[in-house]
């Protein structure tokens, strides 16, 4: 509805339709936080004192840094080192979509069979996997474009088994404080990302080194935060 409004009349009647409609607020009073801002830097303080939820949200982080560094350096490298024709470049990214899409679905229709830790953990060995695998072949050129673009299918498919779980399993840890849980994920997966894409073009040396690199790095460090902080269900 609220796009039929924006086309006739622009976002200023948008939003007078939805104070004259007078939409109520759909979470409950009583579940609502009455926290100052030392209460709510006070939530936070615990989110990041907790060994395993931390670990979820830095291994999520950290893997969509690496999604990052991929948006930040492959249209140089399909396009300028293995010349694939620029219009062409949208079908090559259309394959990682398809991989984030389809290992979703995946997801949800085994969650409830082998459990979300398990599903993470999985995710988390694919990106090491996937990461390690582009350096090697960007490195030694091994089977050529086939040689970057599976490894980033494998890569990016696996990040919908890091982000769903990961980010059930933190917020299964803080129920009663699940926008904070929410809003720090989102928070450190955008401060990952940056340093990503940045470190991609600091170390850009006019080859595929330094996104497979990065991306690489970024793999091993979600599967090392799942060894260290997230070892058990427990945590």
């Amino acid at each position: 509805m609220a796009g039929h409004i924006l086309g006739f009349s622009g976002l200023r009647r948008v939003v007078l339709f939805l104070v004259l409609g007078a939409l109520p607020e759909s979470h409950p009073a009583k579940r609502r936080s009455r926290h100052g801002l030392v209460g709510i830097l006070g939530v936070y303080g615990r989110i990041l004192g907790h060994r395993g939820a931390v670990g979820y949200l830095l291994a999520n982080a950290t893997g969509y840094g690496g999604m990052f560094a991929f948006f930040a350096g492959s249209p140089f490298v399909y396009i300028k080192i293995y010349q694939v024709a620029p219009e062409h470049y949208g079908y090559l990214f259309a394959c990682n979509v398809i991989a984030l899409m389809g290992v979703s679905l995946l997801n949800a229709r085994l969650v409830m069979r082998l459990g979300a830790h398990r599903l993470f953990a999985l995710g988390t060995c694919l990106t090491a996997i996937g990461g390690l695998t582009l350096l090697f072949n960007a490195i030694t050129g091994f089977a050529g474009l086939p040689g970057i673009v599976v490894p980033l299918f494998i890569y990016i498919g696996a990040l919908s088994l890091i982000g769903a779980n990961g980010l059930a399993l933190a917020l299964d840890r803080f129920p009663q404080a699940a926008g904070s849980v929410s809003a720090l994920s989102g928070g450190l997966m955008f401060l990952f990302s940056a340093l990503s894409a940045g470190a991609v073009s600091l170390f850009h040396d006019g080859s595929a080194l330094a996104m497979a690199a990065v991306i690489a790095l970024t793999g091993l460090s979600t599967l090392a935060l799942r060894f260290r902080l997230t070892r058990t269900k427990a945590q």
